[in-house]
């Protein structure tokens, strides 16, 4: 990751929190800042695009829903890391909090997209919030 960069995780989990919370969800906020930071960072690190996207949206099925777009064509994947190693576990820790939130992982036919969804109460309604970097 470009020294430059290594400020956006940080600023795109504040913005998504700020977001989830104004969203009435605010007991969802330190699970999308956990997963807004790690697939914002495997972004910028694997990444091959000139921006990286995110989008956070409440859809009509009681989900949220977070995107996370790098452009490019190489999917995001689980890697094993060594002992020792300080990176390689970011999508582990995705897999992890969505799974205990009952949501679901995956990356677009493309490639291109790693997304996540986890289960909203139903009053929350269905809004959509992009922000992009680079």
């Amino acid at each position: 990751m470009a020294d430059g960069d290594a400020r956006w995780p940080g600023q795109v989990r504040r913005a998504g929190v700020a977001r989830v919370r104004a969203w009435g969800l605010g007991e969802l906020a330190g699970d999308v800042g956990l997963l807004l930071s790690e697939l914002v960072t495997n972004a910028l690190r694997y990444g091959r695009g000139d921006q990286v996207g995110v989008r956070l949206r409440l859809t009509g099925l009681g989900m949220l829903r977070i995107e996370v777009d790098d452009g490019s064509p190489v999917p995001a994947r689980i890697r094993t890391a060594r002992q020792g190693d300080e990176g390689g576990r970011g999508l582990l820790v995705v897999d992890a909090v969505v799974a205990e939130r009952g949501g679901d992982w995956g990356v677009s036919g493309d490639g291109t997209k790693t997304w996540c969804s986890i289960p909203v109460r139903a009053a929350a309604t269905a809004t959509t919030t992009a922000v992009a970097h680079r």
